[in-house]
This record gives C-alpha cells, sequence and structure tokens, in this order.
C-alpha cells in the first residue's frame, strides 16, 4: 500500500459498503416484492414479454463477447508455460529456432482450441451448470472482493484506529455470513437439482 494513499484508504472502505448496500438493496427489495419465493432462475423466466427475448439475444452476445477476455488470461499463461517447458527441455536450440512470437502462431491456435474445447466439455456434462458457478462465485466472490482485501488491509496496518477496526470486522462478519448463505443454498440448489428429473 502507498503510503501517500493512506489517508483516502480508510474513508473509501467505511463507504464502501454502504454505498454497495445502497446499490443491492432497492434491487432486493423490488425483486422480492414481485416475486417473493417463487422466483424462477434465471431472473427472466419470470417475465412473459416480448421484449425478454432482446434480453436473452443481449446476454448471449455479451457472453459470447467476453468469453476472449475472460479466457485470455489463462490462455497467455498456458502459451508461457508450454515454451517456458520447450526451452528447458531444448536448451540446445539455436536462438532463432525458439518459439518467438511470430512462430507461437500454431501454439496460440492450438491452446485456445484446447481450452475453448475444455470449456464446453465442462458446460455440456456438468449438469446444473449454473448453479455451480453460483456456488463458485459464492466462494471465490465473497473472499476475493470483502474478505482476503480487509484482512490484508488488517495485516499491512498495524496502527488501525477503533473506527476503522469495527468497519473491518464488521465487513468480515458481514462477508463470512454472505458468503455462508450463499454457499449453503447454492448446495441445496445443486442437490435438489440433481435429484429431480429436470435438469437445468
Amino acid at each position: 500500500i502507498n503510503a501517500e494513499y493512506m489517508g483516502n484508504f480508510v474513508p473509501m472502505i467505511c463507504s464502501a459498503m454502504p454505498f454497495t448496500l445502497l446499490m443491492y438493496l432497492p434491487v432486493a427489495v423490488a425483486g422480492y416484492w414481485n416475486f417473493g419465493d417463487q422466483v424462477l432462475d434465471p431472473i427472466f423466466k419470470n417475465f412473459h414479454t416480448a421484449s425478454i427475448k432482446l434480453v436473452i439475444v443481449l446476454l448471449l452476445l455479451h457472453i459470447a463477447m467476453s468469453y476472449a477476455i475472460l479466457m485470455n488470461p489463462p490462455e497467455l499463461a498456458l502459451e508461457e508455460f508450454i515454451v517456458q517447458r520447450l526451452e528447458h527441455s531444448h536448451p540446445e536450440l539455436p536462438l532463432e529456432r525458439r518459439p518467438s512470437a511470430p512462430r507461437r502462431m500454431p501454439l496460440r491456435l492450438a491452446s485456445r482450441l484446447a481450452l475453448t474445447l475444455l470449456t464446453m466439455s465442462i458446460a455440456r456434462a456438468v449438469p446444473c451448470f449454473p448453479i455451480l458457478l453460483s456456488l463458485v462465485s459464492s466462494v471465490t466472490g465473497t473472499t476475493t472482493s470483502f474478505i482476503f482485501p480487509v484482512l490484508f488491509y488488517m495485516k499491512l496496518v498495524p496502527d488501525i484506529s477503533p473506527a476503522s477496526r469495527f468497519c473491518c470486522r464488521f465487513i468480515l462478519v458481514f462477508s463470512v455470513l454472505g458468503g455462508l448463505t450463499g454457499t449453503y443454498n447454492a448446495l441445496l440448489s445443486l442437490k435438489h437439482c440433481h435429484m429431480s428429473e429436470n435438469l437445468c
């Protein structure tokens, strides 16, 4: 943490939770007010208007166009791993024969095709895939967005004021409860989905 910006960190972390609650609570209250405990998953199944088809098309376009962005970091990491292993296993290769950037095109095509086929196979093979994603995101999203940043801040900054320490502990308790609730609900949904004949 840069010492120059330490003075801004405490107001930021103390205002982040109320701002997040103000963003999420109206949506949650309005959704529960309209649908109660009869809400369907995914959410667009609750609407029966013609415009919902446009929303589904836009969601499909969003997933299709963001897939390349999401898969780019693991693809680059896999490519670098393969190149390093090749260079390590064949150190006698001259520099001009090593896989430089222009020579990596077949490797890039093969690695990206393999990862794309792997994700397609997982999506087809795993039943109730949206619920499985909810389970993963309830664990990883809570820890990476709320729990770990607060724990790292409390570890890196020993002289925290009592107000900041209270805010950090409140965020930790709130995040752990939210993560446990999301994990429990996802596990229940996954169990019901496996026991039912109609998979997601």
